[in-house]
């Protein structure tokens, strides 16, 4: 497995308790205040007090940003070059033991390439981009993900980054909470 831990930070706003603001709300008493008199019109009145949490944890899941560039003088020679170089990216992800269902596309551009020349602005071909997100759940297969995805793209491959997180932070959430809560009350 990679070394590292992901960090996730989760902002909690206390306001005043005339104020709603959904359920991360830490309502701050004017009584904790004796000494502070706010006298203001309106629903902005009151004392503000922001609290932040963070829970260190270990990566389960890594996000790799991977994509294809093809350059032609035509659209459909471009198109056919990315949606051949993607292709044969996906079965190298395959022969990992990932299915469709870990590789979501990202983007698909086509525009326009131009060279300036005495005459002026000149089209000289068109650019095709195809750009896909993989989840990779066993960690140890990143590298060897990385280097089949770049062999199988060849020139057109362009890997965007990798980030390291956690697939279900659903659990970590209450402790986050709780972190930000206790953050802002000591404020």
């Amino acid at each position: 497995a990679l070394p590292g831990t992901a960090v996730v930070d989760l902002p909690v706003e206390s306001r005043p308790a005339t104020q709603s603001s959904g359920p991360a709300v830490a309502p701050v008493a004017a009584s904790v205040y004796p000494s502070i008199q706010l006298q203001a019109a309106g629903s902005q009145a009151g004392i503000w007090v922001t609290g932040r949490g963070s829970v260190a944890l270990n990566p389960d899941l890594a996000v790799l940003n991977i994509g294809v560039e093809a350059t032609a003088k035509s659209v459909s020679d471009a198109r056919d070059q990315a949606a051949t170089a993607m292709a044969a990216i996906l079965v190298a992800v395959r022969g990992h033991g990932l299915t469709d269902a870990d590789v979501q596309t990202r983007s698909f551009n086509i525009y326009p390439q131009y060279e300036w020349r005495d005459q002026g602005r000149v089209l000289i071909g068109y650019v095709v981009s195809n750009t896909a997100a993989v989840k990779i759940r066993d960690l140890d297969l990143v590298g060897p993900v990385i280097d089949d995805v770049a062999n199988a793209g060849g020139d057109n491959t362009r890997i965007d980054g990798i980030s390291f997180t956690a697939e279900d932070p659903a659990p970590f959430m209450t402790a986050l909470r709780e972190a930000a809560v206790n953050d802002a009350m000591a404020k």
